[in-house]
């Protein structure tokens, strides 16, 4: 749920925090209260293996036709990109994995109710 604050303006002074600090904060509010990076992660490489599938039915498409002239280049790249989509996918995998056991360790409830009647 959301809760609406109305926050006042600052009476005096100036902010202490920097660009970089203001960017570590966000980065870090990011990673704690969501695993939604850890999600385009694992997109992120099922991305990358689904072009570099097309990409090698592409170039066998080139080989049968007799267009490619150095063997085997293509073969590699395309193994190369696959194998990384391969492994940036499970690594997201697993990273979903620890942030839910993560969850779990910290027993946190699922409500925080304020008057029982």
């Amino acid at each position: 749920t959301k809760i609406k604050v109305k926050h006042s303006k600052r009476g005096i002074g100036k902010s202490s925090y920097s660009l970089k600090s203001l960017l570590n904060l966000a980065f870090n509010n990011i990673i704690s209260f969501s695993n939604r990076p850890l999600k385009l992660v694992v997109k992120f490489g099922f991305l990358i293996v689904l072009i570099s599938i097309l990409i090698a039915i592409y170039y066998l498409r080139k080989y049968f036709i007799g267009e490619i002239e150095i063997i085997g280049y293509a073969s590699l790249i395309v193994s190369v990109w696959f194998l990384f989509g391969i492994n940036i996918s499970i690594l997201g995998i697993i990273g979903i994995y620890i942030g839910k056991i993560f969850e779990k360790v910290k027993e946190r409830p699922m409500y925080i109710i304020k008057d029982k009647i």
